[in-house]
């Protein structure tokens, strides 16, 4: 990695784990907000890291019941065995219900990187998963000079690269929905931001850098 970055902070769902390549919240957002849905907020939400007790919902079943389905990119957990001497973080959308959060967890240790994660972030009720991330983000900022995030959606990344450009590295992880998102955004005021088209031919040269 360039020379100061001290933590990476991976989403999971599309980077870490699998998912459908395609943002489909995004891109309805994007129809109704166009660039705006990519600015910085003036003030950060303050994000808990307690894990919710509460039990799912009716409306959240089968979200849930979808995503047990699904597994670590073999790729990944190659990659993230390699690295040495940098801290790794999880910076998720999913829900900090205590079942998203068990789910989660054993997805990450039947994938052979749960060890490889000095934490991972939850989204909490009633914050939306953009300022959920900002918010982790900027508390790691408190403790890491320079970090590096790694996400498939614009909408989550972009607003963290332009709340923090001197301090945060981007990766985009591009899909089947990121080339209408970026269409229109100028990819010169945004330096600190890569994009590549798949994990394994991209992102995993610019983890294994860090070695």
């Amino acid at each position: 990695m360039r020379a100061g970055v001290e933590a990476l902070v991976l989403d999971l769902d599309g980077v870490v784990i699998l998912r459908p390549p395609y943002q489909a919240k995004a891109t309805a957002d994007y129809k109704r907000q166009g660039l705006e849905l990519y600015a910085a907020p003036t003030n950060l939400v303050q994000i808990t890291r307690e894990i919710r007790q509460s039990g799912l919902g009716l409306g959240e079943l089968g979200a849930f019941v979808f995503n047990t389905m699904r597994w670590v990119y073999p790729d990944v957990s190659r990659s993230l065995s390699q690295i040495k001497g940098i801290d790794i973080y999880g910076n998720t959308g999913r829900s900090n219900k205590e079942a998203w959060v068990a789910m989660t967890k054993w997805q990450l240790r039947m994938g052979g990187v749960e060890d490889r994660f000095q934490d991972v972030f939850f989204k909490p009720k009633d914050v939306e998963t953009r300022d959920s991330k900002l918010g982790n983000v900027a508390f790691l900022l408190e403790r890491y000079s320079r970090v590096r995030c790694v996400d498939d959606n614009p909408a989550d990344l972009l607003p963290i690269l332009n709340k923090f450009p001197e301090q945060v590295e981007g990766v985009l992880m591009e899909d089947r929905s990121t080339k209408q998102l970026l269409a229109r955004v100028d990819r010169k005021h945004y330096p600190n931001l890569t994009v590549v088209s798949r994990f394994r031919d991209g992102v995993q040269d610019l983890i294994l850098q860090a070695v």
